[in-house]
């Protein structure tokens, strides 16, 4: 129960209502808002200042939906006369339950969101919604606990790139330690940061650090801090700059596949015969693990560096079953 509120409020709580309990299935009377007002809020308001609440909450530009119906009356002097009620009240959200729900199974199946975050952002995204909205999630999250700083090291890193800083961090290396037990031991890296984005359900650091371009899990990464805000020594690249053109011969079957990985506006169809050529603008080492993964029916043509890459792989493998066999 909430404590009683002034009637300066009132517009706001009549608002809280609508957001809380209506959509276009779940409509309410001005009636029904006058109940909830006085059950969940402890107010005593009459239909008239209910009524100038919605009006002005209106007039304000909030996008509330209603009916008008139109019913007879007597006047002071016992005449019949038309009077025009509002009612069947429900609030337009920004968000469809859909858009929503969506939101909320993507996080839900997320490798790289810690739980806790993970609970809060979800209970952000229902809070968008209503409480039958709420009532409608069954599923319930059962994942691993990870306690790290994510979305620090998300700040950090974007801060970095916007005043082109570099980042020095600890990264998780997984390792057999004692008792062949996994383990892991952090090792230091300073780079150059370039771009944060989601590849195969991971969220990775695409990064520069001197020698080589790197690919760094986000959730590996802690204590991460700013080394330099000056932009001095940085060297820094747009993004499709660290990007290649890379012109695979794939099965037509593939092409959704492909599609899911990079991205159509990055993807050029460049011949069909019995496979069909392609170009796409791509991180050299999605283009090769995806070629590797799928080598049965992706090849890359060219760049050479590329196509060597993927052979050495596979022949790396191959070389593996031969010892084992």
């Amino acid at each position: 129960m909430y404590t009683k509120q002034t009637k300066k409020m009132l517009p706001l709580i009549v608002l809280e209502v609508l957001r809380r309990y209506t959509d276009e299935n779940h409509r309410l009377s001005q009636k029904d808002i006058e109940k909830y007002l006085s059950e969940k809020y402890d107010m005593v308001v009459d239909r008239r200042s209910i009524r100038r609440s919605l009006t002005d909450l209106m007039d304000m530009g909030i996008d509330i939906q209603y009916s008008e119906i139109t019913r007879k009356v007597k006047d002071s002097m016992g005449v019949d006369e038309e009077q025009s009620i509002l009612t069947d009240f429900y609030i337009e959200r920004e968000f469809s339950n859909c858009e929503i729900r969506l939101l909320i199974d993507e996080l839900m199946h997320s490798k790289y969101v810690p739980t806790r975050q993970r609970r809060q952002l979800i209970e952000k995204l229902e809070g968008l919604s209503n409480i039958y909205f709420r009532k409608s999630l069954t599923q319930a999250i059962d994942v691993e606990i990870v306690e790290n700083q994510l979305f620090y090291t998300i700040e950090v890193i974007d801060n970095a790139i916007f005043t082109n800083s570099k980042v020095k961090f600890l990264y998780r290396n997984y390792q057999i330690g004692k008792g062949n037990r996994v383990g892991f031991e952090d090792s230091e890296y300073y780079v150059t940061p370039y771009e944060m984005r989601v590849v195969d359900g991971d969220y990775l650091l695409i990064c520069d650090d001197g020698t080589d371009e790197l690919s760094l899990r986000m959730d590996y990464i802690s204590e991460i801090r700013i080394v330099n805000n000056n932009g001095k020594g940085v060297k820094r690249r747009a993004s499709h700059n660290y990007e290649k053109t890379i012109m695979f011969a794939i099965s037509e079957s593939m092409i959704s596949l492909l599609v899911e990985q990079f991205g159509s506006n990055k993807i050029r169809i460049e011949g069909k015969d019995d496979d069909v050529t392609v170009c796409i603008s791509a991180n050299e080492k999605s283009a090769v693990d995806f070629a590797v993964k799928y080598s049965d029916m992706v090849t890359i043509i060219s760049p050479e560096s590329s196509r060597k890459k993927v052979m050495d792989r596979l022949r790396k493998g191959l070389d593996r079953y031969m010892v084992a066999s």
